[in-house]
């Protein structure tokens, strides 16, 4: 990513120029056409307080809303929105680039730890580690959708389109326990049977030791 006023490379993760100091909006205007409806009240960016305004990424016949920061360039998006938005950004991600991952978490993110309220319903929000292990801590409110500082969601489309969403899925698999099956050698017809059919005692017992 470069500025739009000096060219000059964005450091990873910034939204902000270091060397002419321009604020730098992430393109979003590619999105796919989603319905969305105008907030009911105003919204307050919950970094820095300033009112946020609403966009309108596509026209008045398929809008697709979101709000915006005009002072620090935050973005609130309504449940769902993001992932519309990396859809229509990258497609269908189907390998992993692990040197790109490796890379990227180099990013190291704000040692402070700040709660922040929703701007919509003014609860607290949780942080979230988005997908599980893209290293970018958003603000969610499990009603109202997802507050992004300025250059995450730059950071987390990166973090897909080199496969992170497939990498997490596989540690989670690592880490699923594998399915519980009782060893059932031990288990002899003599113990099944009997002169009366299937002895209830007899199974009980083994299975009682098989599932200790």
């Amino acid at each position: 990513m470069k500025c739009d006023s000096c060219a000059a490379p964005l450091p990873d993760g910034k939204a902000r120029c270091q060397y002419c100091g321009t604020l730098v909006n992430v393109d979003l205007l590619g999105t796919r056409p989603d319905p969305t409806k105008q907030p009911d009240h105003p919204r307050r960016c919950c970094a820095c307080g300033a009112r946020m305004e609403t966009l309108n990424l596509r026209d008045e016949d398929a809008p697709f809303l979101i709000e915006r920061c005009l002072e620090c360039l935050g973005l609130f998006l309504d449940p769902g929105e993001i992932d519309v938005i990396i859809g229509e950004k990258l497609g269908q991600v189907t390998t992993i680039d692990r040197s790109a991952l490796l890379a990227l978490q180099d990013f190291k993110n704000a040692t402070t730890v700040i709660y922040r309220h929703c701007p919509d319903c003014q609860k607290l929000m949780n942080r979230v580690n988005y997908g599980g292990g893209s290293g970018v801590i958003v603000d969610a409110c499990k009603a109202h959708g997802l507050y992004l500082d300025a250059g995450e969601l730059r950071r987390i489309l990166a973090w897909v389109a080199a496969g992170g969403r497939l990498a997490a899925a596989e540690v989670a698999a690592a880490k699923e326990p594998p399915p519980f099956v009782p060893d059932l050698r031990g288990l002899r017809e003599a113990e099944l049977d009997t002169a009366d059919g299937l002895d209830l005692a007899q199974l009980g017992r083994f299975l009682s030791r098989v599932f200790k």
